[in-house]
Formats: C-alpha cells, structure tokens, sequence
C-alpha cells in the first residue's frame, strides 16, 4: 500500500511538470469580458454586470416565442436573451458598459454577433457598433473597434474582434454610434461576446508587423534559450481563420527573425506565428494587426495641433472621402465630405473655434471602410 501511494504521487508530480512547461512555452487566453451572452431578464434593463451608458438599451427575449421590445423575436445567437440598441437623429444614443482591465500594449481578440433590424419602417440608419475604453460609463477615452455600417439584415452575423488600447482602461463601453441624419433612426442588436487576452509565448520577446507599399515586413526577436526549431508565419483577412503563407528555421543561437508578406490584401490582414519545438509542441503568438494602403494611405499632421490639421492622402483612384470628428465622449462635433483624385494630396481640415483642447478622434470614410486617428488639440 504505502508503495502503491508513492508511486501515484510520483505520477501526479510528472503530470504538474508537464503543465507547468506547457503553461510556460504556450499561448496563454484569459477572458475579459462577463456574461458576454448577455443573459438576463427581459424589459429596458441590461443584464448583470453590464450597466447602463447614456440611453438605456433593451434585453430581447428568448427563442423567438414573439412579444419582444419593438416586437423583436429574432432567436438570440447564443444563450436565450441579447440586448438591442436604439440611436435616433436626436442625438439618442444608447450603450452599455462593464468594468474590465485592458492594459496598453496587449492584444485582444474574439468576435461577438450582431444584426441590424428592420421591423419598424422607420429604422433606416446606418448604425454601427462602437467599442469604447474609458474609466467609467461617462467617460470614453479611446475607440478600440468598429463594425462600420452593418449591412446584415434581420440576421446574425459574427464580427472578428481585434482590440489594440494604447492606454491602460478600467471600462469598456459598446455603443450605437449613428450617423446622424434628419429624420431616421437605427436599432442593432448584440449577442455572444467573446474577448480575450494574449501573451507572447515566453520564448518570443516581441514581434512586429509594418505595412509596405507592395508588402508586409514581419519581424520578431525570441530569447537566448529558444528551443523552437522553426516558426510559421499564419495570415488571416478576417482576424480569425489563419493559413500559413510561409516559415523560418531557426538556427542555433539565432535571436532575431524577419519574414516578407508579398501578397497582403487591401485593408486590413491579420498575423500570428507557429513556434515547433523539437517535440513535436507547438504554441501561438498574439495576433498583429495591419492595414495595408493599396487603395489608400493618410498621415495627419500637427499632432497635438493648434487649430487646423493637415490631412495627407495617398489615392489609388478617385475617391469619396467623408469625415467626421468625435470627442472623447464619441459625440460627434464635426463632419463632412468632398471628392479627391487619385494621387498624392495634402489638404487643410478647419477645426471649430468652440472645440476645446482635448484628445478628439478622426473619422474618415473609404466608401465601406472606415478608419480612426486620434489627435490631440491644443487651446
């Protein structure tokens, strides 16, 4: 008996060793988001932990029995309840927000599932779901992520999520953010939130990614005791179905790697690498995230400005370019449109005089895709 004892804690010990290495060498996950199903009791209540921003959002009922809020009966994508959100062009703007930690520099991923609705003959915007870091409900900091128009109709539809904060938040808000316009309003819905964060594999110290003009340049740097044998660069368009597009063999006692993306598509890519060991183990890094300007290019200048900006533009072909600028609460303050030729052009955008010094957010419009700068104004 006392044998049979000694022999199984030996086994339990091996079994720890073998976890801890893994845990050690692999690609670690933790879940940010709580209740990102969003189950709770219907009416115009969010479900717990989630809190009310602005406008008070809507919990749908379930299995689409019929009676929801508007007469919404869509099935929930996940679970049985999700919540529905209401912007109108009285500036009514609804969200919801739960206290989470995003840390700057770290990567987050997932996707979450969203539908626009059409059952009332008056919901005809163009809304777009918003995600928001900020220290409170009140107080959105830095946009993180945007569905631009969604276009799914009556129909979930899942979004790939890649999140990049630059700055610590304590917050994350999801908000309708509508294109304001006479006359109309826009209700989406939200359901089966997924989001969490990667860390680098110990082994790779950083690893980076930088847009060209007919490329993608690749690079990472692993520490003196890698035991990786060979990486696999992985390419994905959507940020959640990856292939590998090449790979690199590590030498003995090599420490920096580089790899050349020829082929990236217009907009945004998405890469990750493949660490192999010598066993036959294999970890991933944290996502990186590259918009690619072959239809387009822009660089703002002076940040922090004074007054104006300078907006640089690189066109492929003649374009509609419509922008809008946001303030640190995501109301919008300024807008507008104008048609540009294709080529290289600098162009003056006149900030209002009652716009006070703050960090502001840059809109711009590629006809589909949107894209955000954030600049810094100075009074």
């Amino acid at each position: 008996m006392q044998f049979s004892f000694t022999h199984l804690a030996s086994n339990c010990l091996s079994l720890r060793i073998v976890v801890v290495l893994f845990l050690c060498t692999g690609w670690v996950e933790a879940q940010v988001i709580s209740n990102g199903s969003l189950e709770g009791p219907t009416g115009s209540i969010p479900p717990s932990p989630w809190a009310t921003c602005g406008g008070t959002p809507d919990t749908q009922i379930l299995n689409g029995s019929g009676g929801g809020i508007f007469g919404i009966n869509t099935p929930a994508s996940h679970g049985n309840t999700y919540v529905g959100f209401v912007s109108t062009d009285w500036a009514y703007i609804e969200a919801i927000g739960q206290s989470v930690t995003l840390t700057a520099g770290m990567a987050y991923t997932g996707a979450l599932d969203l539908y626009r609705s059409t059952l009332h003959s008056s919901w005809n915007g163009t809304g777009q779901c918003q995600i928001w870091g900020g220290t409170s409900c009140s107080n959105l900091v830095e946009l993180l992520w945007s569905s631009g128009t969604i276009t799914n109709l009556n129909n979930w539809q899942t979004y790939p999520l890649t999140l990049s904060p630059t700055m610590n938040h304590s917050y994350i808000i999801f908000v309708n953010d509508f294109n304001l316009g006479s006359g109309s309003m826009d209700y989406f819905c939200l359901d089966n939130i997924r989001l969490s964060a990667s860390i680098l594999p110990i082994n790779i110290l950083s690893f980076g990614a930088i847009d060209n003009e007919n490329s993608v340049s690749l690079s990472w740097e692993t520490n003196p005791t890698n035991l990786n044998e060979r990486f696999e660069v992985e390419w994905s368009g959507d940020g959640s179905a990856f292939e590998s597009v090449g790979e690199k063999v590590a030498e003995q006692g090599e420490q920096l790697f580089s790899f050349e993306h020829n082929s990236p598509q217009p907009g945004l890519n998405f890469y990750r690498l493949k660490a192999l060991d010598a066993n036959g183990g294999d970890s991933f890094s944290e996502i990186r995230q590259v918009t690619h300007a072959q239809d387009h290019s822009v660089g703002i200048f002076p940040n922090p400005s004074s007054g104006d900006l300078q907006i640089g533009l690189r066109l492929y072909a003649a374009t509609e370019v419509g922008f809008r600028i946001l303030n640190a609460g995501g109301q919008i303050v300024h807008a507008g449109l104008s048609d540009f030729p294709a080529g290289n052009q600098v162009f003056s955008l006149h900030l209002p005089n009652g716009l006070a010094s703050g960090i502001y957010h840059l809109e711009l419009r590629f006809g589909v895709e949107v894209e955000y700068h954030k600049f810094n104004l100075l009074r």
